[in-house]
């Protein structure tokens, strides 16, 4: 097939073509340059990774030496997610950054920029390990000179450092588990690393420096900590690109290794997935919760997700060490359909930021309120995505959600109990999370959108262009599609699995309703009379209901529709719509001041902030939250009237105070004490290393 080669060299051409019009065109002509140019790249990987996702089978595109680069419908899936974040993000930046266009920094953002969507991709693609690593860092070290692209006072270079140390504290974990690999196959090739067979002990060592590895790049507990302080310090484009294509190298890195490469055979490290995934996403929504910033609330958020995902994957790779393949395909099916879902919604809902950023230049959300009057397009799309990541139907983060939650009650099949309770109290954080997660983007969308403005750059603010809400528009048609063809998009995902798990999600989860020829006839009859073959006629498919009957020793059968209930949604709507209309439509319309108990208007001062929106999860989960260090200050006037006290009760994030604070002050109690070693006296020195020579012999003894 010359078709997925063809694309790959457009790829690259578009990329480099693009990184070279950044430094040859004039100012005024980079923007509009890198939204074509970026566009087509981005374009040009949908259609790669489309075609190898429709044809199935591994394409070899370039091989040359240590440079090997190929396609799988693996591969492609994460392929496909990062062209469709680019492709709207590409025209979203020519209208974004229209305000750095006097300034010599949109030089090297077009560098990055395109240099970044060329090498993410080639991260997918690498077929060597040499090759993986190469591509990795230099994809590493371009996220660092962006995240303080055009940063002249240089406030979030520290934000970058901190990204960068942890970037390679990962790399060198899971370039060890690469090597543990290679050395076992003997090759630095993944076709022939696809082939061993690792031992159980040996298998655990991967799996942990993997986990360890990746889990830092994808934001999991405990190794998140850089996520919320680089976003929110970083240069506004770099969350927009992190976020929906960055944190997916590290669930790409984590399944690569343990799906592909060694897969796990014992449950153990599946629950490890599991747990760790329940709890990140618990504890990534509960900070997003409180958090007023709303660069910061979307980066805890991003943490949650890469949670809710990684519990899909964990109780997929249990379900498959228990000899439950189907029950497997599901949860890997719900993971994967999370991880693009959570892409679509989060660009989604970083453009909106953006955009309030752009035209107020305030992201606290206790500055802001009242937007949808002057903002109304980008608030109509900031709340597509906040009902799409609440997981709210018909959009596309209740399928994926819905479908993880039904995978985890499936543990009722397992044998072990201690495994079903491991089940059961991750299933109930993430419950709790999906609750939390509503109420955090009611904040956020309330808070900003609604009520009066509370500052003067909320009440001067006006409506963004043309180009960054049709980007919005683009990501909430998709949220909206994701969302009611969830049977169109099982099935992609059912045929890139199949190979790995044994088994089709398709089959399991989309019943062949629209031409029932190995269904129960009493079984179709039932869903028929519910309407389960509306749109036979003109719709392609095997139906539009997601169905799972369970197996023998649990035949629970949990089924959802988003389709009908789309399509009830809107019969619904015109029936009130219509009621509305008739009974008003011979009424005149006054409008009159809002009566605010007794007071003329509503200063910004009586209304509710998002801090005071917040409060009650904040008190809630104190324990969690704590430890805060309280600060009071007192102003007085001839020490005896007082003017104001101010309490400021900083928050210390929890892996902080647990993790980076004890092993920052251990690092500094060995550092001291190797220091009073240097005591400048030769005798010394000489003595320090006698004993390393005896120490040494008594070792090779």
């Amino acid at each position: 097939m010359i078709y997925p080669n063809l694309f790959f060299y457009l790829f690259l051409i578009f990329s480099g073509i693009g990184m070279i019009l950044s430094i040859l065109l004039p100012m005024g002509k980079r923007l509009q340059a890198l939204g074509w140019t970026g566009g087509s790249s981005a374009l040009t990987l949908i259609i790669l990774s489309g075609l190898i996702l429709a044809a199935g089978g591994n394409f070899r595109l370039f091989h040359l030496q240590i440079w090997r680069f190929g396609i799988d419908p693996f591969s492609a899936w994460f392929i496909l997610i990062t062209g469709l974040v680019f492709l709207p993000v590409s025209i979203f930046l020519t209208e974004h950054k229209k305000k750095a266009a006097g300034n010599s920094s949109l030089k090297s953002f077009g560098i990055l920029y395109h240099a970044l969507l060329l090498f993410i991709p080639l991260v997918f693609m690498a077929r060597n390990i040499l090759c993986f690593l190469i591509v990795w860092e230099i994809t590493a070290v371009l996220s660092y000179f962006l995240v303080h692209e055009g940063d002249e006072q240089g406030s979030s270079a520290q934000a970058g450092y901190f990204m960068l140390v942890f970037s390679e504290a990962g790399f060198f974990a899971f370039t060890l588990a690469f090597l543990l690999i290679a050395a076992r196959a003997d090759s630095l090739n993944f076709a022939a690393m696809e082939k061993i067979h690792l031992s159980a002990d040996l298998q655990w060592v991967v799996f942990l420096l993997s986990f360890i590895g990746f889990g830092i790049k994808a934001g999991i507990l405990p190794f998140n900590l850089w996520i919320p302080r680089t976003y929110k310090q970083a240069s506004e484009p770099f969350p927009l690109i992190s976020s929906g294509t960055m944190t997916n190298l590290g669930i790409y890195g984590i399944l690569l290794i343990n799906l592909k490469f060694a897969p796990l055979r014992a449950p153990g490290p599946g629950l490890v997935l599991l747990v760790f995934g329940a709890v990140t996403a618990f504890l990534g929504i509960v900070y997003a919760a409180i958090e007023k910033d709303l660069q910061e609330m979307l980066a805890h958020s991003t943490i949650e997700n890469m949670g809710i995902a990684l519990c899909g994957f964990g109780a997929g790779f249990v379900f498959l060490a228990e000899k439950f393949p189907v029950l497997a395909a599901i949860a890997f099916t719900a993971g994967f359909y999370h991880l693009l879902n959570h892409s679509i919604y989060k660009s989604l809902l970083f453009m909106g930021t953006g955009n309030i950023i752009s035209k107020t230049g305030v992201q606290n959300s206790d500055k802001l309120g009242g937007l949808i009057k002057s903002m109304p397009w980008t608030a109509a799309f900031f709340l597509i995505g906040s009902l799409a990541i609440s997981a709210i139907p018909p959009f596309n983060g209740f399928v994926s959600e819905w479908l993880t939650l039904q995978s985890l009650l499936q543990s009722f099949s397992l044998e072990s109990h201690s495994v079903k309770l491991i089940f059961a109290l991750s299933g109930a954080l993430l419950a709790l999370t999906a609750a939390l997660a509503a109420t955090c983007f009611v904040k956020g969308f309330g808070m900003n959108f609604l009520g009066v403005p509370r500052s003067l750059e909320a009440e001067k603010s006006h409506e963004a262009g043309k180009a960054s809400l049709f980007s919005m528009g683009f990501l909430a048609l998709l949220c909206l599609f994701l969302g009611i063809a969830p049977t169109y998009v099982i099935p992609v995902i059912s045929r890139m699995i199949q190979p790995y798990v044994s088994a089709s999600s398709t089959q399991a989860l989309v019943p062949n309703f629209f031409h029932p020829k190995s269904l129960n006839p009493g079984f179709v009859s039932t869903f028929h009379r519910l309407g389960a073959q509306v749109g036979k006629s003109i719709l392609p498919g095997r139906g539009l209901v997601v169905l799972h009957q369970g197996l023998s020793r649990n035949p629970v059968v949990f089924a959802m529709s988003t389709s009908y209930g789309f399509l009830i949604l809107l019969f619904l709507l015109g029936i009130a719509f219509g009621i509305v209309w008739i009974f008003t439509r011979q009424r005149k319309v006054s409008r009159k001041e809002v009566w605010a108990g007794g007071i003329r208007s509503l200063v910004p001062e009586m209304t509710y902030t998002a801090s005071g929106f917040s409060n009650p999860v904040s008190v809630i989960f104190q324990g969690i939250l704590h430890p805060t260090q309280t600060k009071e200050t007192r102003e007085e006037i001839a020490e005896h009237f007082r003017t104001a006290i101010r309490i400021e009760k900083p928050s210390i994030h929890l892996m902080d105070y647990w993790i980076i604070t004890p092993f920052s002050q251990g690092l500094k109690f060995i550092s001291m004490g190797l220091g009073k070693m240097h005591t400048g006296k030769l005798n010394a020195y000489a003595a320090y290393i006698f004993i390393t020579l005896l120490i040494l012999l008594f070792l090779a003894r």
